[in-house]
């Protein structure tokens, strides 16, 4: 009976793990002011075995952070495994979504490490939090592994100013007591 149970609670254990979904979570990612080029890192985790994916991300659409590249393969899961031309999937860049698309070679990636890196502009912003969906709400289609769905959470985007301007607000305001008070 006890060896039974083991057997059972092993194959209910492994059942439960290969029907896990890869996860990609936002995060939350603070950007400097008023300045481009700056790079997040997005990660995959669960470990699946996959074969690509379709990586969406969009940015609320106006006055906002920008994107202006995306990477699946510098530094990430598909870095050694990947098809060799990823623009042949119709990747593209907009201000305020992407698209980026790759594929394995040959065989499978494991779905645990990082994902993709975007690089963002902030140019004209001073402060403000943006969220980051993982997601194309005018395609209707959310980032995917190739056919194996992913446990998506947005994330947040937070523009902050330099420590300069703060430090140029304050005195601002300090002069300002002081003139009132006289």
């Amino acid at each position: 009976m006890v060896r039974a149970l083991t057997i059972f609670g092993v194959v209910a254990a492994l059942t439960a793990a290969a029907s896990a979904q890869p996860a990609v979570n936002g995060g939350t990612h603070e950007l400097q002011a008023n300045t481009a080029g700056q790079q997040i890192s997005l990660e995959v985790t669960g470990g699946q075995a996959v074969q690509g994916v379709e990586f969406y991300a969009q940015l609320p659409a106006g006055d906002g952070p920008c994107f202006l590249a995306g990477d699946l393969l510098t530094g990430t899961i598909f870095e050694v495994n990947h098809d060799q031309d990823p623009n042949a999937w119709g990747s593209y860049v907009h201000a305020h979504d992407l698209y980026l698309g790759v594929a394995t070679n040959s065989g499978t990636v494991s779905a645990a490490g990082k994902l993709v890196t975007l690089t963002l502009d902030t140019t004209g912003l001073w402060s403000g939090t943006y969220a980051l969906q993982l997601r194309n709400d005018v395609e209707a289609a959310q980032t995917n592994f190739c056919g194996v769905d992913a446990t998506l959470t947005d994330g947040t985007l937070t523009v902050v100013p330099e420590p300069g301007t703060l430090l140029l607000l304050a005195g601002g305001a300090a002069g300002l007591l002081r003139r009132r008070r006289r």
